[in-house]
């Protein structure tokens, strides 16, 4: 079982005042929060007890490697993290569309996420690929001339169209034109 991504989020004011008052949220407990101006459902103020202080920050994550800053978009940090919790694949989506310079869209995570490629091995996936769409032409080919292709240097020229995006031993890839 995978662990629901949170958020800690502290009060400003304090802060500044040398105090540290926040808490980690999951997004449903963000949303909530943020319906009721930094309140729970029964009205306590959940960041600090002072009503005066309003001013917020991130000061961290625990969405499998997603950061998007202090002050993200709180309706588009809820809803990326309600997809990461779906399926945590949403989180490398993201890193593959900011990689481009993309702008955070939840509908692009999602068609990134359907379209992007993972693979171990840059040589077999450059082989696996290149039969799939040239079947007919590599079989055309003596065997002796398709035993000899260097699979990783045709996976190296392929990664010249994709943005890639390494998470362990994995490389995760978008097709550029994807964008």
């Amino acid at each position: 079982m995978t662990n629901e991504c949170r958020v800690y989020v502290a009060c400003l004011a304090c802060y500044v005042e040398g105090k540290l008052n926040g808490q980690w949220m999951t997004a449903d407990e963000l949303d909530i929060a943020w319906d009721h101006d930094w309140s729970d459902d029964n009205g306590k103020r959940i960041l600090c007890p002072h009503d005066e202080h309003e001013e917020w920050a991130i000061h961290d994550y625990d969405m499998h490697g997603v950061n998007l800053g202090e002050h993200p978009d709180i309706a588009d940090l809820i809803e990326l993290m309600r997809l990461v919790d779906e399926d945590s694949d949403y989180a490398i989506a993201l890193e593959l569309v900011k990689g481009v310079g993309a702008d955070y869209d939840a509908q692009r995570i999602m068609e990134v996420r359907d379209a992007m490629v993972c693979y171990d091995c840059r040589g077999d996936w450059a082989r696996e690929m290149c039969e799939d769409i040239y079947h007919a032409e590599l079989e055309a080919l003596p065997h002796f001339i398709t035993h000899t292709i260097d699979w990783d240097w045709v996976g190296r020229e392929l990664e010249y169209d994709y943005y890639t995006h390494d998470v362990g031993y994995a490389t995760y890839a978008i097709h550029v034109g994807e964008f």
